[in-house]
Order: structure tokens, then sequence, then C-alpha cells
């Protein structure tokens, strides 16, 4: 497993904390878009990474 495929898994573990949350769900909402953003964005360079190496 590489370090991104890591990170993607710590990610995916802090989406699931905030789904269990209730407390200021605008606030919640901002950090889970923010999370699925990075996610997105880490994925579409795993394929280059796996690539160069």
């Amino acid at each position: 497993m590489n370090v991104l495929e890591k990170i993607l898994d710590e990610i995916e573990e802090k989406i699931k904390n905030t789904n269990n949350c209730s407390e200021n769900l605008a606030f919640i909402d901002g950090i889970q878009y923010g999370l699925i953003e990075a996610k997105r964005i880490i994925c579409s360079h795993i394929d280059e990474v796996s690539n160069d190496g």
C-alpha cells in the first residue's frame, strides 16, 4: 500500500467519524466537503504516481 492509499484510508475514517456527529451541521458539512474533495484529488493522482514508479 503506498502513501496515497494510506492517506485515503485516513480520510475515509474521518468521513465516517463526521457522519456520527450531530453538532453544528453546517460546519460538519463543510468538513465533509473538504475531505471528499481531498479524496477526489488524491484519487485522480494515484494512477500518475503508479505509472511514474
